[in-house]
């Protein structure tokens, strides 16, 4: 619950965020949604009335009362939501995704100042998030309006989200092999392994003939290599926040499915027990630092990472599971530099000339995965496989693997692990 005074310091830093109303007007301007449009006028005029911020002010609207303004705009991001999840993520129009941005937000705000001593946190929170993730941002790559509430909301209700003094102070890599154990030098790797080389080196010998290097030594100044081993630090950042997870060992599973849960839940289940799960959960491939800006702070571009010819921002992706997750033998567009920052994985590699051996999945949607099991290969079922050569190697905390485009990959999570992979062009 929020006290009244918090929530009026919300509602006034809330409605400074609000997008001009002919900016989101625009949104519909190839949908022909009169009703719709009515409904945002009608909320742009309430919000103003509320707030008394009457640069964004509507002068042909009439305000609406609060119960009923919020009533209309979540029927408003509900049809939104109806249309982003009918058919391909892919097919769904840009202007649609921004739309459910705005909704997300107004719904928000309204829902604040409707429940002025009562309102839920925790529902709150949720849809943003949903927001975040369904969304798209109406200008830039980064989603400011929606990351903005959330900052706005967390630090004016720090004390109703929780308590993190009360989490048990816990490290999360409690490996069956302790960290201590690194690399031996028994162990044998099939690719270059590098310390610390400069970009000069890595543009010539890597980057440019797109073959894969394990480089050591570029991570230790991360503060993520020492926070984000404690459950306490990562359940106060992004305890009560809502994250999509892969259920199921891999995508291809027939059983594979994905759900929506607290952070904090899926830490708890997954993460900190010492007990396996019934249910294997996995953060995969999750733009969870544009979600919590918080934990992007504890990480750093790579500077390898500089090397290219795009002007393209690098995404920035989180893999945080148990030991056993698994992400298929598959490839990528893009260059991508996979960073350890706790617990050690299994990687197999394959170049792209193998191609044709790895027999991949023949529907669109998986064409860049292999169907064979790059760690039990049934040479019957695949020949083909038997003239494919294999690159095996761990990957362990402090440790970056440069996999090249198009280069085949498999990996399964030894441990309890996080990683974040860096992709550019």
């Amino acid at each position: 619950m929020v006290k009244m005074n918090s929530a009026r310091d919300i509602t006034s830093k809330l409605s400074h965020l609000l997008p001009d109303y002919d900016q989101v007007s625009a949104l519909y301007a190839n949908n022909q949604q009169s009703s719709q449009l009515s409904v945002l006028s009608k909320c742009y005029d309430t919000i103003n009335q509320l707030s008394c911020h009457s640069s964004n002010a509507v002068e042909s609207s009439e305000a609406l009362p609060i119960d009923r303004a919020l009533f209309l705009v979540s029927s408003l991001k509900d049809k939104l939501y109806e249309i982003i999840n009918t058919g391909r993520w892919s097919d769904v129009d840009e202007n649609i995704c921004k739309a459910f941005t705005v909704a997300t937000f107004l719904e928000a705000f309204f829902r604040v100042n409707l429940e002025t001593v009562h309102w839920s946190i925790e529902k709150v929170m949720y849809d943003l998030d949903l927001g975040l993730m369904l969304g798209c941002p109406l200008s830039g790559s980064d989603n400011k309006l929606l990351t903005e509430s959330i900052r706005i909301i967390e630090e004016n209700c720090s004390s109703s989200c929780g308590s993190s003094s009360a989490t048990k102070k816990r490290k999360l890599d409690d490996p069956d092999v302790p960290v201590a154990v690194r690399r031996t030098i028994a162990e044998h790797v099939s690719i270059a392994m590098l310390q610390r080389p400069s970009i000069e080196y890595f543009h010539i010998n890597h980057f440019k003939p797109l073959t894969p290097a394990l480089i050591q030594d570029c991570m230790d100044h991360w503060p993520a290599i020492n926070n984000w081993k404690q459950s306490a630090y990562l359940s106060s950042v992004a305890g009560e926040r809502t994250v999509p997870v892969e259920i199921g060992s891999h995508y291809t599973n027939e059983n594979w499915s994905q759900d929506l849960v607290k952070f904090k839940d899926f830490l708890s289940r997954q993460i900190t027990t010492a007990e396996p799960c019934d249910r294997v959960e996995y953060l995969a491939q999750h733009n969870l630092f544009e979600q919590i800006p918080a934990l992007r702070k504890d990480i750093l571009i790579p500077e390898y990472c500089c090397v290219g010819t795009s002007n393209e921002s690098v995404d920035i992706k989180a893999w945080l599971g148990p030991k056993g997750t698994v992400s298929p033998m598959h490839y990528d567009p893009k260059h991508n530099l996979l960073c350890q920052v706790f617990g050690h994985k299994k990687i197999i590699l394959a170049a792209p000339d193998d191609t044709p051996n790895l027999y991949p999945h023949e529907t669109e949607m998986l064409k860049n995965t292999s169907q064979i099991d790059a760690e039990h290969i049934d040479t019957e079922k695949f020949p083909k496989c038997s003239a494919v050569k294999f690159y095996h190697l761990h990957l362990y905390e402090g440790e970056m693997l440069y996999i090249p485009p198009l280069w085949w990959h498999y990996v399964r999570s030894l441990e309890k692990s996080f990683s974040v992979s860096f992709w550019w062009d």
